[in-house]
């Protein structure tokens, strides 16, 4: 007799985001993975198909996270879509770069906007000239990363994000790490279900 699938969680991807992180450390491997390209395709994400998602929702220093409260806002919230628990995740920040750039060679910054906003003190002091540009997630910055290598034609670009991504993306290291401007940083998530009654998933002891 075949056990029955794993439930499906969605979450904010590629695999490294602090959602994803969040995620594991809550569910660990008692769920199967979803990852969505943005935040609102997490929210959209949830339901009978994959009855749970994990979006950011407000971070201590830097404050609500813009996208999921628009997303609460939505006609769903409350009637398909349910806020089932809620999740805290120490946040550290790193500079991840291509391996051998160092740091004046960077001329563009990716993250997620809420990274950029929590790292502007380093950001403003030790590399003032960076163009800052906004992606949906910080593992998608560290992947972009990766992908902008030599002989692209692209700006030499560092991606604000977790340690862990630069063994997650070949070619990636950290270059300087808590740069996040204040030490204790912490950001709340909520855990959504389709439903109210749905057991959440229990990690494996």
């Amino acid at each position: 007799m075949h056990s029955p699938a794993p439930p499906r969680v969605a979450f904010l991807g590629p695999p490294g985001s602090y959602s994803h992180s969040c995620a594991v450390e809550r569910f660990d491997d008692s769920v199967q993975y979803v990852e969505q390209p943005t935040i609102a395709d997490v929210f959209r994400a949830v339901s009978p198909e994959i009855p749970f998602g994990v979006l950011p929702q407000e971070n201590s220093v830097y404050g609500t996270v813009v996208d999921t409260y628009d997303a609460l806002r939505s006609p769903e919230a409350g009637q398909s879509v349910f806020i089932r628990g809620e999740l805290a995740l120490a946040i550290q920040h790193c500079l991840i770069v291509r391996r051998g750039v160092k740091l004046e060679d960077v001329q563009r910054v990716m993250s997620h906007e809420q990274a950029l906003g929590q790292c502007s003190r380093f950001l403003s002091e030790r590399i003032p000239n960076a163009v800052l540009m906004k992606v949906p997630s910080t593992s998608a910055a560290a992947n972009a990363v990766a992908c902008c290598g030599e002989g692209s034609g692209e700006p030499e670009s560092a991606a604000i994000c977790s340690a862990h991504c630069a063994d997650m993306f070949d070619g990636l290291e950290v270059l300087e790490t808590g740069i996040q401007n204040e030490r204790s940083n912490t950001t709340r998530f909520y855990v959504l279900a389709n439903s109210l009654d749905e057991p959440l998933p229990v990690a494996t002891p």
